[in-house]
Order: structure tokens, then C-alpha cells, then sequence
């Protein structure tokens, strides 16, 4: 997958300019951007195999909550302003704990991507604040919402909202997150009514919580 990623850039970039080359141009980029997708359905089999097996380990360090959120919304700004889409962060400063930056921006990064795809349009909003000694973080859309019955499922492996059927994806996303969550000893939580959007509510701890690395342990069957 990285070979033929490569080369597909390589031929990205030499047609870029040709415009009697236009539509080869087209066809190698839709191929390139059909290969980042089976990449990140590769990872997301790959994350649930490790958690399965114990095998994933967090890298902890000294983490500023805000600077990482700010950070991943300034990432997502292009892909929203095409879409229509406001995104807006309010955060307090500073907020800082010791937490593994690689897996927190992966729990961010997916759930700002859904708020995103499946916020009709409409603006999305993050918040990071302190409470007590634990940081939270909010991920607020405006689109249909989950229905009740999915609602205590959608944390669940391959569970995906009827709603979200028309979008790519093995319903993988939101059980990787959880579990990471889980694994900073601290809790994600859904708020969602039809018609009126969804909430992701993450609640982590700020103190350190064990001396190196903490293994994500197996889900409960």
C-alpha cells in the first residue's frame, strides 16, 4: 500500500500541470485518494487487533490540551470551509496532563471527522475546559442525530447509526476511540436527540495515573 501510494504521487505530480493531461490527472488523484481510504481502514483493523490483544501501549507525556485541540481543528478548517461547515473551538488556558499525544489526537481527529461528515452543514463546535481534575473535551454537531436504540450501540464494534449507512467506513471509528478513551482511565459519553444533533462528551484525567506506559485492555464480551 505505501509503494503504490508513492507511486501515485509521483504520477500526481508530473500530470498536475499537463492540461492535455487533464483527466489522467483526475483518474491517478480519485485512485490516490481511494488508496488513502483502504490505508485508514487498514489501521482501524490493525488498532482493533492490538486492543484486542492487549497489545496497544500508551507513550505518556507532558500533553497541552488546547494546543492539541487547536491544532487538529486549524487541520480539519479546508476540508469544513468546502463542505460549508463552521468549525470554532473555545478553550480554556492552560490545561495540561500527562497523557499520550498520538492517541489523543487520533480520539480528536475521529471524532471531529464524523462531527464533520454527518453534521448536515451545519456548525460544529469543540470546547476544552477543567473540571476539578479532569479535563474535558466537547464535540458538538447540529445534524439528525442517533436514535435511542443506537445510541447505547454506537461505541460497539461495526455498529453504525442508519443514518451514517450512506458513508464509507467499517464502523470501527467510534469502538477505537472509546477504547482509547478507556485507556486513559477516563470515560466518552453521547448526547444526541433527532433533529437537534449529536454531543461527545470525553472526560480525562489530569493527574498522572501510573508510572509508564498503560496497556489498553481487551473489551468485555
Amino acid at each position: 500500500m505505501t509503494a503504490l501510494s508513492l507511486q501515485l504521487q509521483l504520477l500526481v505530480r508530473a500530470l498536475k500541470f499537463r492540461s492535455e493531461l487533464a483527466n489522467s490527472y483526475q483518474g491517478v488523484q480519485l485512485c490516490l485518494n481511494q488508496v488513502s481510504k483502504l490505508n485508514e481502514l487498514l489501521d482501524d483493523l490493525l488498532d482493533m487487533t492490538r486492543i484486542r490483544t492487549g497489545q496497544v501501549v500508551l507513550n505518556k507525556t507532558v500533553v497541552d490540551l488546547p494546543e492539541l485541540l487547536h491544532e487538529i481543528v486549524n487541520r480539519f478548517q479546508p476540508e469544513a470551509q468546502a463542505l460549508g461547515t463552521s468549525l470554532t473551538i473555545t478553550a480554556e488556558n492552560p490545561l495540561s496532563g500527562i497523557w499520550d499525544p498520538l492517541r489523543l489526537e487520533q480520539i480528536f481527529t475521529n471524532l471531529i471527522s464524523n462531527a464533520i461528515k454527518y453534521g448536515n452543514r451545519q456548525p460544529v463546535e469543540i470546547s476544552v475546559s477543567r473540571r476539578g481534575s479532569q479535563g474535558v473535551v466537547t464535540v458538538q454537531d447540529h445534524g439528525p442525530g442517533i436514535e435511542p436504540e443506537f445510541q447505547k450501540k454506537i461505541f460497539r464494534r461495526f455498529e453504525r447509526a442508519p443514518s451514517c449507512g450512506h458513508l464509507g467506513g467499517l464502523g470501527l471509528g467510534l469502538y477505537i476511540t472509546h477504547q482509547l478513551v478507556q485507556a486513559h482511565q477516563g470515560t466518552i459519553r453521547l448526547r444526541s436527540e433527532i433533529g437537534r444533533g449529536s454531543q461527545f462528551i470525553v472526560t480525562l484525567p489530569i493527574a498522572d495515573l501510573s508510572e509508564g506506559s498503560l496497556p489498553v485492555q481487551k473489551q468485555a464480551s
